[in-house]
C-alpha cells in the first residue's frame, strides 16, 4: 500500500505540535502581547508615516533636490539652446511686444513648437540628472511632457527656460516628477524604521511584563493557555498550507503527483483541514 499520502498528516501534526510546544514555552501572556506588539507596530507606523512623510520631505529633502535640479537644468537648457533661439527668433519676428508675445504662446501653431522644446528640455534634463539621481526619478523627469500638463503650466515652464529662471523650472520638475516618487519612497522608509523601533521597544516591554509568569500559581495556567494558543496558531498554519495546495490543484486543473485531491482524501488529519478551506 502507498503511504506517501501520510506526508500531509505528518506535516499537519508537526505544525500543530510545534505551535503547542512553542506556545507553552513562551506562555499565553508573552504570546498574546507579542502578537499585540506586531499589530500595534503596524498601525502606529502607518500613522507616523502618514503624518511625517510630507513635512520631512518638504523641509529637509525638497530644498536639496531643487538645488540639484536647478544646477542640472542650466546644463539642459544650454544643450537645447539652439532650438530655443530658433523658437524665440521666430516668435519675435511675429510680434515684438511682450503682451502679444504672451498671446502668441497660446497660438496653436506655436504651442506645438513649445511642446517640442519642452520634450527636448526634459530629455536633456533627464540625461543630466542620471549622474546624481536614481534612474526611476530620471525616467519620471523624461516623461513629464507626456503627462497631462495644462496650457498654463507649459507656458510657465517655457517662460522660465526662456528667461533663464532655472529655479522655477526646477520647482516645476520637482512637483511634477520627483515629488510623487520621493513621497512614496520616503513613506516606506519612515514606515519601516518606525515599525522596527516600535517592535524593538515592544519586545523589550513584553520580556519585562512576561516575568510575572515566574510566580508558580501563574506559570502553570500561562503555559497551558500558551499551548492552546500555539495549537490554534499551528492549525492556522495548516489551513494556510491547505489553501496553497488547493490553489495549486485549481490552477493546474486537478493537480499533479501527490498534489491531488485523491491523495488528500486518503489522509487522516489533513483532509478535514482541506475541506474547511474552500476557494
Amino acid at each position: 500500500m502507498d503511504y506517501i499520502f501520510l506526508i500531509y498528516d505528518i506535516a499537519a501534526a508537526a505544525f500543530i505540535a510545534a505551535g503547542m510546544i512553542t506556545g507553552s514555552r513562551k506562555g499565553f501572556i508573552r504570546s498574546v502581547l507579542g502578537l499585540a506588539v506586531y499589530i500595534a507596530a503596524m498601525i502606529l507606523s502607518g500613522i507616523i508615516s502618514d503624518k511625517y512623510t510630507e513635512p520631512v520631505y518638504t523641509e529637509h529633502i525638497r530644498p536639496r533636490i531643487i538645488k540639484v535640479i536647478e544646477t542640472e537644468a542650466g546644463d539642459a537648457a544650454s544643450a537645447i539652446s539652439e532650438k530655443l533661439h530658433e523658437l524665440t527668433d521666430g516668435n519675435e519676428k511675429k510680434d515684438e511686444t511682450k503682451s502679444n508675445d504672451k498671446t502668441d504662446l497660446t497660438n496653436p501653431e506655436f504651442s506645438d513648437k513649445i511642446n517640442n522644446v519642452t520634450v527636448e528640455f526634459f530629455k536633456a534634463l533627464s540625461d543630466e540628472l542620471k549622474e546624481v539621481l536614481p534612474d526611476k526619478l530620471c525616467d519620471e523627469v523624461d516623461s513629464i511632457a507626456d503627462k497631462n500638463n495644462t496650457e498654463k503650466e507649459e507656458e510657465g515652464l517655457y517662460a522660465a527656460v526662456l528667461s533663464g529662471d532655472m529655479k522655477a523650472a526646477a520647482e516645476y520638475t520637482e512637483q511634477k516628477a520627483v515629488r510623487p516618487v520621493m513621497l512614496k519612497i520616503l513613506h516606506y522608509v519612515i514606515w519601516s524604521l518606525s515599525y522596527m523601533v516600535i517592535t524593538l521597544i515592544g519586545k523589550i516591554a513584553v520580556r519585562i511584563i512576561s516575568h510575572i509568569r515566574d510566580f508558580s500559581p501563574i506559570r502553570s495556567a500561562d503555559s497551558l493557555l500558551g499551548g492552546i494558543l500555539g495549537m490554534i496558531t499551528g492549525f492556522i498554519m495548516c489551513a494556510a498550507a491547505a489553501l496553497i495546495v488547493q490553489l495549486i490543484i485549481v490552477l493546474t486543473s486537478g493537480g499533479f503527483g501527490i498534489l491531488t485531491e485523491a491523495y488528500i482524501e486518503q489522509t487522516y488529519i489533513f483532509r478535514y483541514i482541506y475541506r474547511i478551506i474552500t476557494i
